[in-house]
């Protein structure tokens, strides 16, 4: 995640003050030649990086950078924590022409296919407050002002389908509260449980499973090797639109490059064994017996 909350990680040249703002946050911003050698250096490794840039909610970085695209009073201040702030951004063609301008330098840094855009938790609050909303809700003929998130997913939508590239999103793309969601060219990555899992897939969405996120310094790799991405009650050809999982280490909980290794590795190990390996092959107690030589190459490689 290269931008969400308080924190905006990437180089945007046509908005400077993204980074200068969002960078102050803890950790800071990368430059474009650092991520060019990360983007090279895993693709020499097959790997793909995935970029996400949080929007229209958790910008509270890129409000307080831009106060003129924030809906209602602003502009935001920067709290350095994990919390969704009320900042959102109003959904004006100025607005839209910031956005635009963003993923198309996004996606030049990241050649790879997929743009990862959040698009959940979304205050409306702000938008309740705006004339300039309401009014968009009567031109766009729109049900309500929830509506409004929506359709500005599927304008995001279409501008990176514009640059060949293809939207992942939370469970909050396929709509149903806000009004229509994307359209099933978006990949859906679902954290929040399997009913949104099979939900996407059934409406014909790539699915990406992610695992319920728990305290990961105090989970046993068990539980992650036990993990099923596939529900059992999908037909085949549902199942077939779950096209990978995912785990997760949440960077701004971890104080330190160790802590994160420590957590993050082993689980690595074991949710990369069960996906590339039938669930009939798998057993856990064999699969800890070879842990063991694992550990010993990382900690060779000076990874904790």
């Amino acid at each position: 995640q290269l931008a969400g909350d308080e924190g905006w990680r990437v180089p945007i040249e046509a908005y400077p003050r993204l980074s200068e703002v969002g960078g102050l946050a803890r950790g800071g911003a990368y430059t474009k030649e650092e991520i060019r050698e990360v983007v090279t250096d895993a693709a020499g490794r097959y790997i793909t990086v995935v970029p996400q840039i949080a929007m229209p909610g958790r910008m509270t970085a890129a409000l307080a950078a831009y106060p003129e695209l924030t809906c209602g009073r602003g502009p935001p201040g920067l709290a350095d924590t994990a919390r969704a702030s009320a900042a959102v951004l109003c959904p004006t063609e100025e607005a839209f022409a910031f956005l635009e301008a963003v993923l198309v330098e996004v996606a030049e840094l990241f050649p790879g296919r997929l743009v990862h855009t959040g698009g959940d938790e979304v205050p409306t609050e702000r938008w309740d407050e705006s004339d300039f909303v309401r009014a968009l809700v009567v031109r766009e003929g729109l049900s309500d002002i929830d509506h409004v998130h929506g359709w500005l997913m599927r304008r995001i939508e279409r501008a990176l389908a514009e640059q060949g590239r293809r939207m992942a999103g939370w469970e909050a793309a396929l709509g149903a509260e806000f009004g229509p969601g994307v359209s099933d060219e978006t990949v859906v990555v679902s954290r929040l449980g399997m009913a949104d899992v099979i939900r996407a897939s059934r409406m014909g969405h790539d699915v990406i499973v992610s695992r319920p996120a728990g305290d990961p310094g105090a989970e046993p790799i068990e539980s992650v090797y036990g993990f099923e991405p596939v529900p059992r009650q999908l037909r085949e050809r549902d199942a077939a639109r779950i096209i990978g999982a995912q785990d997760g280490v949440r960077a701004e909980t971890s104080d330190s490059r160790e802590e994160v290794e420590a957590v993050g590795l082993p689980r690595m190990l074991a949710l990369s064994e069960l996906l590339w390996s039938p669930a009939a092959a798998r057993a856990y107690p064999d699969f800890l017996a070879r842990l063991g030589p694992h550990l010993a190459r990382l900690t060779a490689l000076d990874i904790r």
